[in-house]
């Protein structure tokens, strides 16, 4: 509706088959936009369209705001429309008769998380994990966006290594309060960080919820021994428990499965070892190429 208002009418089921062709090859980086304060659509309407397009899963996500050029169809229809746009270039649309400036600030909120955490790349195996305790995927980045700007990180820019302490933060206040967070656990989600972290980059120092490596320091040397692993700045070794690999190679979590804590067997659940090798990287993400070493 807000397309054809614009005299661009399209169909969403038509825009999803085409994407999920072009995901086929797995050789296409896919950019998708949303544009916010069309004609006709409100905050809640906005954030379903966001959702089906999140759900088309672009490599880059571009949540952009509708610009009034001179001369253009929206131009001619700003008083009809009640378009309040910015004074100087690129005049930028700021409130709508739909949409208010309060409510403009805080898809701009919403933008700037999707930009730090989605099109970054880097937290492919976090945002999945955290995303499912959350109605919807524009529920997540909402709340976090307004979780970053109270806390007044969107002033201080966190490194990237704080960003990842940004989400653990959030997770802590917002997640283990939240309704359908009986199986939150934030051991997955300490796993998650630590994989999407090794994932691109062999770390110098780590982080603080990283487990010790005094505690596997012998099982490590012993798989380095048998494997003939040289770990050095182009390879790593660690240790995973909770996240388990899909019949494609590819990995995720466990998600919200119930068994996810505890083996159904009861015993001690056993550690995994993943090699990271940051001389193969996936050319369309970076990430280091990821493979099981066998436990002796």
């Amino acid at each position: 509706q807000p397309l054809s208002a614009i005299r661009r009418p399209s169909s969403i089921v038509h825009l999803a088959d085409i994407v999920e062709k072009l995901h086929r090859p797995k050789n296409i980086h896919l950019h998708l936009d949303l544009i916010a304060g069309l004609p006709e659509e409100d905050f809640t309407s906005f954030a379903h369209s966001f959702d089906e397009v999140y759900q088309m899963h672009p490599d880059q996500l571009q949540l952009g705001f509708l610009k009034l050029l001179k001369g253009s169809y929206m131009m001619q229809m700003q008083e009809a429309y009640d378009l309040v746009c910015h004074p100087t270039a690129p005049f930028e649309v700021m409130s709508t008769r739909w949409l208010s400036f309060t409510e403009v600030l805080e898809l701009k909120k919403v933008e700037a998380m999707v930009e730090l955490y989605y099109n970054s790349g880097q937290f492919t195996r976090t945002l999945p994990y955290m995303m499912s305790f959350f109605d919807s995927p524009f529920a997540f980045f909402y709340a976090l966006g307004r979780f970053f700007h109270d806390r007044r990180y969107d002033i201080q820019s966190p490194s990237r290594l704080g960003r990842y302490e940004v989400l653990r933060e959030f997770a802590k206040e917002k997640m283990e309060t939240k309704e359908k967070t009986d199986t939150f656990a934030p051991e997955i989600l300490d796993e998650c960080l630590t994989m999407d972290l090794y994932l691109r980059e062999n770390l110098k120092k780590r982080a603080g919820w990283m487990p010790d490596p005094a505690t596997y320091k012998m099982e490590l040397k012993e798989i380095c021994r048998k494997h003939q692993l040289r770990l050095d700045a182009s390879h790593h070794v660690e240790p995973f428990l909770y996240l388990k690999e899909t019949a494609d190679g590819d990995e995720k979590t466990v998600g919200r499965d119930p068994e996810a804590m505890t083996p159904p067997d009861g015993k001690a659940r056993q550690r995994r070892y993943l090699l990271f090798d940051y001389t193969q990287r996936d050319f369309m993400t970076g990430n280091a190429t990821l493979t099981e070493v066998p436990f002796p």
